[in-house]
């Protein structure tokens, strides 16, 4: 079984999440996880951020080829751009999802004692799959904190499914 010891999101309000992690590295190596395709491939998606405000986000999960229903595709478009402190974008999982169905993802970067601290808001959430991004994002964290690290990371389905639960009872808990 694999083990996660790191914090779980906080629950903002009935659409919202939050989670907090630090990262042992400088604050332009955190964003350059957040941005270049290179790196965000290791521990998120392939595909591509473009760099200014107004750009395309166009992300592409493929967390378990051996499962089909593990893709995802996921758009958007940059709404801050700010390196290597602050990048916002919109997020879409379905490319004929209508704009007003988009959630809005803030991450805000700070250096702190030894390292960066990352603060990730993920915004209107539909409440009822609240938990499916807070073990999604936990999830993918593991593997960011495995990547930077210089270690191998856990299996994400195997992780993801163990935090599932655990994000199921947390949302029923906070309704």
């Amino acid at each position: 079984m694999t083990e996660t010891t790191a914090p779980l999101c906080t629950v903002v309000d009935a659409s919202t999440i939050r989670f907090e992690r630090t990262f042992p590295v400088p604050l332009e190596t955190a964003w350059d996880y957040l941005t270049r395709r290179d790196l965000l491939k290791t521990w998120l998606a392939d595909g591509v951020i473009e760099p200014r405000v107004g750009g395309r986000v166009d992300l592409q999960f493929d967390v378990d080829p051996s499962r089909d229903e593990a893709a995802c595709h996921s758009v958007g478009t940059v709404l801050e751009w700010i390196p290597p402190t602050r990048l916002s974008y919109t997020w879409q999982e379905e490319l004929h999802a209508s704009a007003d169905e988009a959630t809005c993802v803030i991450f805000e970067l700070a250096s702190v004692p030894g390292g960066t601290r990352l603060i990730l808001t993920h915004q209107r959430l539909d409440p009822a799959k609240k938990h499916l991004y807070g073990a999604g994002w936990h999830t993918h964290f593991e593997v960011m904190a495995a990547r930077v690290a210089g270690t191998d990371p856990a299996v994400f389905h195997v992780l993801f499914e163990q935090l599932l639960a655990v994000y199921e009872r947390l949302m029923q808990r906070e309704q």
